[in-house]
């Protein structure tokens, strides 16, 4: 395996703590890390193009702890998904910020 790939494959590890199961099927060793590098590729498209800034090189722990695991409700109303979370959380801007850049990543036309 070469030098690069070998670090990538340590840098994935440690991104995506993708603790590989001994145990798992031949094949499903694949589908794995396939699994892994796709979870990798969507975290890394998320820093770059949604988050931005200093978010592009935090790592998905600062991700996780900052961002996902917001204490909130998301609430079915009429058709809507409503995502509540306190006002004066810090990140919430972040979060604004991000769900306002989405959309004009989409192709025109």
């Amino acid at each position: 395996m070469p030098a690069d790939s070998w670090r990538f494959h340590l840098y994935i590890d440690g991104a995506c703590h993708a603790v590989l199961v001994e145990a798992l099927p031949y094949g499903s060793v694949t589908l794995w890390w396939r699994i892994n590098v796709i979870a990798f590729n969507l975290n890394m498209a998320m820093k770059k193009l949604a988050l931005q800034g200093s978010w592009v090189s935090k790592r998905m722990k600062a991700i996780r702890f900052h961002l996902v695991n917001l204490p909130g409700r998301i609430i079915d109303h009429a058709r809507c998904l409503v995502i509540r979370i306190v006002k004066d959380h810090p990140s919430l801007g972040l979060l604004v910020e991000a769900q306002q850049r989405i959309p004009r990543l989409a192709p025109s036309g």
